[in-house]
């Protein structure tokens, strides 16, 4: 089983605590154009400047943009942004949306014959553009997140430790997004974490590209180092650890948007004469100017509602009305031997809406990364939305979020769905703390377990 040791860490120092909102972006998975503009602006410090893989609204780049990636480090060191600590653990708390999700930051070791379940698949552009930026950076810019499964001695004693550490003043206090707090503690040092959350059952949650891109990364430099120590950094991953049983997390929908001209010869009205073979589709008309967004709201608690019972979805083609679409028949669906997979797999909504739409009346083979460009996702159901009217869509599928624990039964089946079709909430931010991978950078083995005060009884 993994094990789970302290993170030799860079930490953001502002000149002001309550500055590091302004310094932290989303994860880089998650910038959109109107979000990396507005953290673009916040300052000229922000951490936004580490992502490699796109250039920045406005900016004139010659150079690869690895290399500014590289450059923005060097200047964060030496205006001291950032400063190097000691191996220690983390506690992360994240308050969103009335939910908490409290979870150990720390280094988890790759590589072991007992490997998280991983319940999505990634292309290889995204792995790679991870990989180029841990080798130019040296760092792991966020942890990912992994759900662990652990017994109600264990739960109770890992509860025991964080109430402790939350009563010391915390090294970070901000708030980022609106409405969602991040608080983050050092994990005193005679707290004992590893033998609480090492070899446990877990779960990727989110980080699949990060997470295949360490494992490249670790495997490359083994075969260049045969006798590389078993607690090399690059031997292991930023995580941050969360109770799966009993964490506030979930999972939002991503909504899918048909990219123009991608389905020649299905326009809106095509589409929905064909979509009629499957589905019972209701017709939610603007009845008059600016009663768009109402209705928006309206279909989106219709699917919701009926959606506990049947796979239902939202449809926008421009044509001043939403639509819902009710599957006529899902148990007959869900027996089609053509697709072999479980039936939870099958009862996901994502693989109802990509298996009869995108691949059996488009012709789209969603289960291929190459075609997964064929489409924009959006979290925001108005911004899907806006694409159609924008002219950059034909049409918007809206879908419903799915409940966690269906995922988690995905993973541990040993199935996949597309890593774009879901986003995991709450997650950690890019920037508050930064893991050091480097070769002969060393984690430090059981640093707190020798004078810590959990015992487990037996």
């Amino acid at each position: 089983m993994p094990r789970f040791l302290p993170v030799t860490s860079y930490v953001s120092l502002p000149k002001k605590v309550d500055e590091i909102s302004n310094i932290v972006t989303p994860p880089f998975d998650d910038l959109h154009l109107a979000l990396r503009q507005e953290r673009a602006s916040k300052s000229i410090n922000n951490f936004v400047r580490f992502e490699s893989s796109r250039e920045l609204p406005g900016e004139k780049f010659d150079d690869d943009l690895d290399v500014r990636a590289k450059n923005t480090l060097d200047n964060f060191l030496k205006e001291k942004i950032i400063s190097i600590v000691d191996s220690t653990y983390y506690l992360l708390e994240i308050v969103c949306d009335g939910k908490t999700v409290t979870g150990f930051m720390g280094m988890l070791e790759l590589n072991t014959p007992n490997k998280p379940d991983i319940f999505e698949f990634t292309d290889d552009a995204i792995v790679n553009d991870r990989l180029q930026q841990l080798e130019s950076l040296q760092i792991q810019t966020a942890p990912i997140t992994i759900g662990y499964r652990t017994d109600e001695q264990s739960a109770e004693i890992i509860d025991d430790t964080i109430a402790r550490i939350r009563k010391n003043k915390p090294i970070y206090e901000f708030e980022y997004p609106a409405g969602s707090s991040n608080t983050i503690w050092k994990v005193p040092r005679n707290e004992a974490i590893e033998p609480l959350l090492s070899k446990k059952k877990m779960t990727l949650l989110d980080g699949t590209g990060r997470y295949l891109a360490a494992v490249k990364h670790s495997n490359k430099i083994k075969k260049e180092n045969k006798n590389i120590s078993q607690f090399d950094s690059t031997n292991f991953i930023f995580a941050w650890m969360i109770d799966i049983e009993h964490s506030q997390f979930s999972f939002k929908a991503r909504h899918w948007s048909l990219k123009s001209g991608i389905a020649p010869g299905i326009d809106g009205q095509n589409l929905l004469i064909k979509l009629e073979d499957f589905f019972e589709i209701e017709r939610y008309k603007f009845l008059k100017p600016g009663s768009k967004d109402a209705e928006l709201i309206n279909l989106l608690d219709e699917i919701e509602y009926v959606g506990k019972l049947n796979h239902t979805y939202g449809l926008y083609v421009g044509d001043k009305a939403y639509y819902a679409m009710y599957l006529k028949n899902a148990e007959s669906y869900e027996r089609l031997s053509n697709v072999k997979k479980s039936r939870r797999w099958k009862r996901l909504d994502y693989c109802v809406l990509n298996s009869i739409v995108f691949d059996g009346i488009l012709g789209i083979g969603w289960n291929k990364p190459e075609n997964l460009e064929k489409f924009s996702m959006s979290i925001s159901p108005q911004r899907a939305v806006s694409l159609v009217d924008e002219g950059f869509a034909d049409a918007t599928f809206l879908v419903n979020d799915p409940l966690p624990e269906h995922i988690i039964e995905i993973a541990e089946s040993g199935e996949t769905i597309s890593s774009k079709c879901i986003y995991l909430t709450p997650k950690p931010l890019v920037g508050p703390i930064l893991a050091r991978i480097a070769p002969n950078t060393l984690v430090e083995d059981n640093l707190f377990s020798s004078s810590g005060k959990n015992k487990l009884k037996k």
